[in-house]
């Protein structure tokens, strides 16, 4: 897959796995106002972890590292993993855009339309290199308590 994004103008990180039973704990990672906020919410609440729960503060130079971390990493992975020889499981995802996908403006019905942004999912199966993304976000102080580390 080729990644089109320019790594200075990503603002916005979201990653996310879980399946059926356990919901889809999450983790999201957001540059506004000159500001890089973190929130993680798990299970199938969609409410964030309360900040009192050690939420780790990145500066904006620790963004841009981790962004470029999570660059090389993906790099060479496809847009989309599937096995269809199973059913429920596990699904995932990583999104990476240059604008905040949480406000409902910049969201489209097809998000793989949008040119700012950037995509990969899975369902049941998963990159090679697919554990080093926990370890990438532990190195950043980024541990949801319900992701399998």
């Amino acid at each position: 897959m080729e990644n089109t994004l320019n790594l200075e103008g990503v603002s916005f990180f979201h990653f996310y796995i879980g399946g059926q039973f356990i919901g889809y704990p999450n983790v999201k990672i957001k540059e506004k106002d000159e500001q890089i906020k973190v929130s993680m919410s798990y299970g199938y609440s969609l409410e964030n972890l309360e900040p009192e729960d050690d939420m780790p503060t990145l500066t904006e130079e620790d963004f841009r590292l981790f962004l470029a971390e999570v660059f090389l990493l993906i790099e060479g992975w496809e847009p989309r993993y599937v096995n269809y020889d199973m059913l429920d499981g596990t699904q995932w995802g990583m999104t990476l855009s240059y604008s905040d996908l949480d406000d409902e403006n910049n969201r489209t019905e097809d998000m793989n339309d949008l040119a700012d942004t950037l995509i990969i999912s899975g369902s049941n199966a998963f990159p090679e290199n697919f554990d080093t993304i926990y370890a990438l976000m532990a190195k950043y102080g980024i541990k949801n308590p319900e992701f399998k580390y």
